[in-house]
């Protein structure tokens, strides 16, 4: 039987766009996500089964894409009822009112002092306890559903735990002045709070053309940005330019390829290209030309991003040793992320923050390994145009016509991961 390969390739496009809406929609108000946007029709057995039995080529490519979709389908709920545990509110003596966990959350991160930090922390612990055996239940449901707790594209899942394991041995003198501070502090470096100058009040799309003005990067493609973060710390600027970057990506897709020829849901592309404008503001030119920074206060501006760059790698390494544990079983799970947590920080995070901070999501593992493969790129496109590249029309050009190719999911990581801590000593070492 001959399959509509055109249909399919709308529907799942159409239904992925709706499922990352809603998604995103999921942590504001989890009301409105109650019915998961992934129609049952798309990912029924009958038709995965058909897919799968499929002698096209194009079968090996859609596959991937049903399957992932199919057990996005399967935990929809479980996302809602995390939603909802994280709106539960607890009193908080420090601020002698009750707040949300998800509110109670954010204050602890933008609190600027300490004291006040550690106390919310305390509450926040304390009332996560439900919200973690939930969190917990609902990692080891997705498990048993697909069979794999860590999976990366092109990269044997064994290798991408090692990978992870490496890189946080390998950093963790290079980011203890940053994060062996205790967790709460220690888990905030990786918003780079003390990297706070040059940037604008406020985070908006028109800022984000003004650093690519003059480049047409974007000419003639449809960017859907979504709703961009609040304005945190360096790392809601660099989130949005990221952000960015995949909108570049998902637009560039030819009309005639198909999404699972384009990406795999699995795959290590969207997270690289994410990665690499998300590291912008590390760079010493971004602070100077875009940020309107001397010299002097563009470099020490710079090393302050990088260093919650680096942090934010590490909890990304984290995530991954996380996920990959609890396929040995809960209490393997438990004691990595006591273990773990407490070489990271000089301390553990209590246990009742477990599936809680951080938040452990399917897409954990290739994010982790793009961004590693990410600094790669940014290399490459420095060695051809120099550190300013984002503002150069010819490296704007390279990379439209890189978004346009099929996707390639053969990289060598363990080069990158070499390549990574080497670029990461350079700055801060």
């Amino acid at each position: 039987m001959t399959l509509d390969w055109l249909r399919l390739d709308r529907e799942l496009t159409t239904a992925l766009r709706a499922w990352r809406r809603a998604s995103s929609m999921l942590e504001r108000d989890p009301s409105a996500s109650d019915v998961c946007p992934i129609p049952e029709r798309l990912v029924h057995g009958e038709r995965v089964s058909e897919v799968a039995d499929s002698d096209d080529p194009l079968a090996r490519a859609f596959l991937p894409w049903l399957e992932a979709l199919s057990s996005e389908r399967g935990s929809w709920d479980d996302r809602v009822a995390l939603a909802r545990h994280f709106q539960t509110r607890v009193p908080v003596p420090v601020r002698a009112t009750s707040l949300s966990l998800r509110e109670l959350r954010a204050e602890m991160w933008q609190s600027e002092h300490a004291g006040e930090r550690h106390a919310l922390g305390v509450t926040l612990a304390e009332s996560s306890g439900t919200m973690s055996d939930a969190a917990v239940n609902a990692l080891e449901r997705r498990l048993e559903r697909e069979g794999r707790a860590i999976e990366v594209a092109g990269v044997d899942a064994a290798l991408v735990e090692e990978l992870a394991g490496r890189w946080l041995e390998a950093t963790r003198d290079l980011a203890a002045p940053w994060q062996r501070c205790g967790w709460v502090d220690g888990l905030r470096a990786a918003f780079g709070s003390d990297a706070h100058e040059g940037w604008p009040a406020r985070l908006r799309p028109r800022w984000i053309e003004d650093v690519f003005a003059n480049t047409r990067l974007a000419a003639g493609l449809s960017i859907e940005l979504g709703a961009l973060p609040e304005a945190w710390g360096a790392a809601s600027f660099c989130r949005a330019l990221g952000m960015f970057g995949v909108s570049l990506l998902d637009a560039s897709r030819p009309a005639a390829m198909p999404l699972a020829l384009h990406q795999h849901p699995r795959g290590t592309r969207r997270h690289t290209r994410f990665a690499l404008f998300a590291a912008l503001p590390a760079e010493r030119s971004f602070a100077e030309r875009v940020l309107t920074l001397g010299r002097g206060r563009g470099l020490d501006q710079s090393r302050r991003v990088a260093a919650a760059l680096l942090c934010s790698l590490r909890v990304d390494a984290l995530r991954v040793r996380l996920a990959a544990s609890l396929s040995r079983g809960e209490n393997a799970f438990r004691e990595t992320f006591a273990e773990v947590t407490e070489t990271m920080f000089g301390e553990p995070l209590p246990s009742s923050l477990a599936g809680v901070l951080p938040r452990l999501r399917a897409a954990d593992a290739p994010a982790f390994v793009g961004s590693i493969v990410a600094i790669e790129d940014r290399d490459a496109l420095v060695g051809a145009y120099d550190e300013d590249w984002f503002r150069n029309p010819h490296a704007a050009e390279r990379l439209r016509q890189a978004d346009q190719s099929m996707r390639d999911d053969e990289r060598d990581a363990e080069r990158c991961l070499v390549s990574a801590v080497q670029r990461f000593e350079t700055i801060l070492g």
